[in-house]
């Protein structure tokens, strides 16, 4: 049934592959996930979900760390504030007052 629901959806071979690394219950339901209808992208869908599926199993998800570059602030180690003490992170406002003309 596998390859009817691959030829169905159009999966492609290395999103057939990388489903080939579950356990077999695991990959059934994930190829039933597809029939929802709601999945623009089936290949994509199911290399994303393997993936998400094989980093839980290690242990090493993203969720794991709880913020994205491991606890060391910016990309250098330090945090994202400037010599003046505001924050320049990521989401700060970049907006300026600039004189009209």
């Amino acid at each position: 049934w596998q390859q009817k629901m691959y030829d169905r959806y159009n999966v492609d071979e290395a999103a057939q592959r990388k489903l080939g690394m579950l356990p077999p219950e695991q990959a059934d339901t994930l190829l039933r996930n597809l029939e929802t209808g709601n999945i623009r992208n089936p290949s994509a869908f199911i290399m994303k979900a393997v993936n998400n599926a094989l980093d839980q199993k290690k242990g090493s998800g993203r969720g794991d760390r709880g913020d994205r570059d491991g606890g060391r602030g910016g990309r250098d180690g330090r945090d994202d504030r400037g010599r003046d003490g505001r924050d320049r992170g990521r989401y700060a406002s970049r907006s300026r007052s600039r004189s009209r003309r």
